[in-house]
């Protein structure tokens, strides 16, 4: 059980670093995947779990109240890893990531981060 409460420990510490205790949820679409999202200040933190009994590849799909360039990462909590997945930018205050593939009942937490303005 342990590595589970690192896990949630790992991202809560980011989503109450970058948000100062304000959190913000937003919808967030995602097919057959559980998905939950929440903004905490500069980042955009989105919870997605392969609950259907097979494996899957779906587009995560959610809107954007900026037009500035996110760079994703996936953290996988059941290794404690973060995943370099590229940079992003909004169109029409929409953002659709590419299917990140999910095996029965995995879980993963996608970070966003909004780069500072120029």
């Amino acid at each position: 059980m342990t590595p589970y409460f690192r896990a949630v420990r790992t991202i809560s510490g980011q989503m109450l670093a970058a948000g100062r205790g304000q959190f913000q949820p937003f919808a967030v679409q995602a097919s057959v995947v559980q998905s939950f999202g929440m903004r905490c200040g500069n980042k955009y933190f989105i919870y997605l779990l392969n609950d259907s009994p097979t494996a899957t590849r779906v587009p995560v799909s959610f809107g954007l109240s900026t037009t500035q360039r996110l760079r994703v990462q996936a953290f996988a909590p059941a290794g404690q890893q973060f995943a370099y997945l590229g940079d992003f930018t909004a169109k029409n205050q929409r953002r659709t990531l590419p299917a990140p593939p999910l095996a029965l009942r995995q879980e993963v937490v996608l970070v966003l981060e909004a780069s500072p303005k120029n």
